[in-house]
This record gives structure tokens, sequence and C-alpha cells, in this order.
């Protein structure tokens, strides 16, 4: 499944290279492209294997917000 996620909290390109990487290491992730431009995050994800509630909390303890 996708799921396209807004994030809030992103300075620069790099925070957004944190999120992609903390996302693709969640397990049932199979990809993730986070634009900061966009201030969005797009997920691939295994639906029996991780929520979107999960998704969520991971972007919340990194110090961003989901909007």
């Amino acid at each position: 499944m996708k799921i396209t996620i807004g994030v809030s909290g992103m300075d620069c390109g790099s925070c957004a290279v944190s999120i992609e990487k903390a996302l693709k290491q969640t397990p049932g992730v199979q990809g993730a492209s986070v634009n900061f431009a966009s201030s969005k995050a797009e997920v691939d994800y295994d639906a029996s294997k991780v929520s979107v509630t999960d998704l969520k909390k991971k972007i919340n303890s990194l110090g961003y917000k989901v909007i």
C-alpha cells in the first residue's frame, strides 16, 4: 500500500533524508521518499507488518510533526 503523510518541522533537505532513512529501516516499509519542498513523505508499506499509526509515530519520534 502507499500513503502520503504531511510532515512539518523540516528545516532543510537533510531533515528529509533523516526521516526517509528512518522510515526505510522500519520493518514492513518497502520504500520511502520524503520531499522537503512539499513537506510530504510518500511511503510504500506492507499493511500486514506496519500500520499508518506506526509510521506516524516513527516520524513524531524523530521530532517532526505529522500534519
